[in-house]
């Protein structure tokens, strides 16, 4: 059964992924795992080179799925040439979703104003194996 939108959250999985230096599949799982022991149900949304950066590869949003464990409905690997970052943005600003990211998006924020809201970007780390959030993840 779905959880209620409410508890829905926007990962920027191509941002999340380096939140231990290099691209890590190990780090973004982490993550997802904590979102969803917090009781939230993560949508990913990555660039189209994400694969590549994982894997060496290319791979499509259900093969990006499989690899980190969610439905293929909550993976989105955007086509090449096309940025995530305004395809998440205005997911998250048209349902009123947060989103976990440690990007700032000056670039977007006269399209989207949400992003200098206190609250509508989580910003997190990783340190020595550990996910921390912050902002107060829980609101």
């Amino acid at each position: 059964m779905p959880m209620p939108q409410s508890r829905q959250i926007i990962v920027d999985g191509s941002n999340v992924m380096h939140w231990g230096g290099d691209a890590s599949l190990l780090v973004l799982c982490r993550v997802l795992k904590d979102l969803q022991t917090r009781g939230f149900a993560p949508i990913v949304y990555f660039d189209a080179n994400a694969g590549f950066k994982l894997g060496g590869q290319a791979r499509s949003g259900a093969q990006m799925a499989e690899r980190i464990g969610l439905d293929v409905a909550e993976v989105n690997v955007v086509p090449s040439g096309v940025s995530a970052d305004g395809i998440m943005l205005a997911h998250g600003a048209r349902d009123g979703l947060r989103i976990v990211t440690n990007d700032r998006f000056l670039d977007w924020k006269s399209k989207f104003p949400q992003v200098g809201k206190k609250g509508f970007l989580i910003k997190g780390k990783w340190q020595q194996g550990t996910v921390i959030l912050r902002d107060n993840i829980n609101r």
